[in-house]
């Protein structure tokens, strides 16, 4: 029996990406997904993500239901019909999504879930019985590409440049939310976006850095212990900033609910708090 997910062919899959660039402007982290599903399918990385649609709806209403399975498996989706109509009836009805018990990671993570469409898929997980691990709200902060690529910086101790595959063991490390296959997962989002270390001068020691999410977007930033409050973090972000607006995207991150320093830093910077989104993760059970 054919399931109501339907794969996007390479064709449908730009023509999305197209939908959505006409959004960018609320949607700044969705728009630089689906340019990385595009850009993956090109460069030969045909199993980094599949992306369907519940009976080809996508062309009326933009939803997708997108899946990053490998090294951690998370789903990504978004529908412009507020309803969530077609969003939800393709969740309830699909038997692709099992969460089978898997050594990379012990929970399936619904990445960035719009607030209009929280509330009725978190209802549908617990109908469904599944046993919700954490249940997260984020803010988007955001900082247009117009004003980032005015950005200028120079720094005599230390000189920013991509993080070299070497170093993505020292990122992984120092993350607090990494996992068995936590660096297989930067390794592959390093072939397809760009990671920003800070690096001592004197030594070339990578002290600070901020890599991509799943979303393209700014990800993890963090900064060695004994560095903090010397203004390296806010160095790296502009860095990325000025990277992804050369890339013609607005940046964005995402601040968890109560981490006041993140945002006094992006604040500080010029970022603007956009919108909220949640994340949830689904046991891996079966």
């Amino acid at each position: 029996m054919d399931d109501i997910l339907i794969e996007l062919s390479d064709n449908d899959l730009e023509q999305l990406a197209r939908m959505y660039e006409r959004h960018c402007k609320e949607l700044p982290y969705l728009y630089s997904f689906l340019q990385i599903c595009v850009k993956s399918k090109k460069i030969d990385m045909p199993d980094f993500v599949k992306v369907w649609s519940p009976n080809n709806c996508w062309k009326i209403d933009g939803t997708f239901i997108a899946s990053v399975p490998n090294h951690g498996h998370d789903i990504i989706l978004h529908s412009f019909d507020s309803s969530g109509k077609n969003l939800i009836e393709g969740l309830s009805k699909t038997k692709k999504f099992k969460y089978l018990r898997d050594p990379a990671r012990s929970f399936t993570l619904f990445y960035a879930v719009d607030p209009e469409f929280y509330p009725k898929i978190l209802q549908l997980l617990n109908e469904q019985k599944h046993k919700i691990l954490s249940n997260d709200a984020s803010d988007v902060w955001v900082l247009n590409k117009e004003n980032a690529t005015k950005i200028q910086e120079d720094n005599e101790k230390v000189y920013v440049k991509n993080i070299q595959l070497e170093d993505l063991s020292v990122v992984n490390n120092h993350w607090p939310f990494k996992y068995p296959e936590s660096e297989q997962k930067l390794m592959d989002l390093s072939k397809l976006t760009k990671g920003l270390g800070v690096y001592l001068k004197s030594n070339n020691q990578l002290i600070s850095w901020v890599v991509c999410s799943r979303l393209g977007q700014m990800g993890a930033l963090q900064t060695l212990g004994e560095y903090r409050f010397k203004g390296y973090a806010a160095l790296a972000v502009k860095n990325m900033a000025k990277t992804l607006a050369e890339a013609g995207f607005d940046c964005c991150g995402s601040v968890d609910r109560g981490n006041v320093a993140s945002e006094r830093l992006l604040s500080k910077l010029g970022f603007k708090k956009l919108r909220a989104y949640h994340y949830i993760a689904v046991q891996n059970e079966y």
